[in-house]
């Protein structure tokens, strides 16, 4: 009999073990969720789930998107609010000028604008500076004698300035241009000396 007394602690703390142990089964889980599943329903109930969408798991502000923001702080070009491609004090065109004087070799260069760059070839050309000639072609003036000519009712004064032939080729503001500029009179000395100072270079006259 003492024996048997010997392992009835031993048995005793067995039952606890188990019984303790019984208290942490998924069955246990299960029913206290489901208690809270009740609670959380009987005050009302609170929707707590979060939307994703497929970036990156997080909500999305639509007011992120709607500006045209692509996220690096910047609006895209058809935003409306950055700067536009080709934007610029410069004129939008390509054009070939060849200078020429009887008793002088021949220059030709051209000149690329395209809004906010201005690029002469060949660089340096005596008496052009891509940046002003660039600007220049930008006036509304230059452009309108270019691509239409000048005025059939002009007036000019009977003065020679020289022998000096200009011809500018190519394309400005979409209008194509194909002018000859001399110095035959005063509307083409003027021409040349004011309208054109910065996109050809200083005539040669008479030598």
């Amino acid at each position: 009999m003492k024996s048997l007394n010997r392992w009835e602690p031993a048995m005793r703390s067995g039952r606890h073990r188990c019984m303790t142990s019984s208290s942490s089964s998924p069955k246990f889980f299960l029913t206290v969720l489901f208690a809270l599943g009740i609670v959380t329903a009987a005050c009302g109930g609170v929707d707590v789930s979060v939307s994703a969408d497929d970036s990156g798991g997080l909500p999305v502000d639509p007011d992120d998107t709607a500006s045209g923001d692509d996220g690096d702080g910047q609006i895209d070009q058809d935003g409306g609010d950055g700067i536009i491609l080709g934007g610029g004090p410069y004129a939008i065109g390509t054009v070939k000028i060849v200078v020429e004087h009887p008793e002088a070799e021949t220059v030709t260069y051209e000149l690329a604008c395209f809004g906010d760059t201005a690029t002469l070839i060949p660089d340096p050309t005596d008496g052009v500076r891509a940046d002003r000639a660039c600007t220049a072609l930008a006036d509304a003036a230059i452009e309108q004698y270019l691509a239409q000519g000048a005025d059939p009712g002009e007036i000019c004064t009977e003065i020679y300035g020289g022998p000096d032939l200009a011809t500018i080729t190519g394309m400005l503001n979409g209008q194509d241009i194909d002018r000859s500029v001399d110095r035959s009179n005063g509307c083409g000395i003027d021409r040349w000396d004011v309208l054109l100072a910065d996109v050809l270079p200083p005539a040669l006259g008479n030598l």
